[in-house]
């Protein structure tokens, strides 16, 4: 099984998600990008199209971070909880980084269009500099 994870959102360090991961990694990771498309709910939380029919000219930048050995099932267990993936909200798949890592991250699941009435595309791909842009 893969222990890393691709995140792109609220749950990065210094984001209101990171205390419900950062007791499952060893770290706070490095800098990724994913082929994929990134919008803005409009809720607080971004949603990422990361389905692999993308190439290198539409990235999602987050980063990727070590799930620890001992905690990693426990851990897709709480994400797949937190990203609703019961509900078909988000999909969790195994992505590959723009630098040929195998990551485990979230994508649109097969039910966001119910929920999301609105996706914003953000063009940078970035989180963070899309809420910095805002301010």
């Amino acid at each position: 099984m893969t222990l890393e994870i691709f995140i792109y959102g609220t749950l990065l360090p210094e984001q209101p998600q990171w205390s419900l991961l950062r007791r499952y990694v060893a770290d706070e990771g490095w800098e990724a990008s994913v082929p994929g498309l990134l919008f803005d709910t409009g809720f607080g939380y971004p949603v990422a199209e990361l389905s692999g029919r993308f190439d290198d000219s539409a990235l999602v930048h987050g980063r990727c971070v070590h799930l620890l050995e001992t905690t990693a099932n426990i851990a897709l267990e709480v994400l797949d909880r937190y990203e609703e993936v019961h509900l078909g909200l988000y999909r969790r798949l195994e992505v590959t980084t723009s630098a040929g890592r195998r990551s485990w991250s979230y994508s649109l699941g097969p039910n966001a269009a119910r929920h999301f009435t609105r996706l914003d595309p953000i063009p940078s791909g970035n989180w963070a500099q899309h809420l910095d842009a805002r301010t």
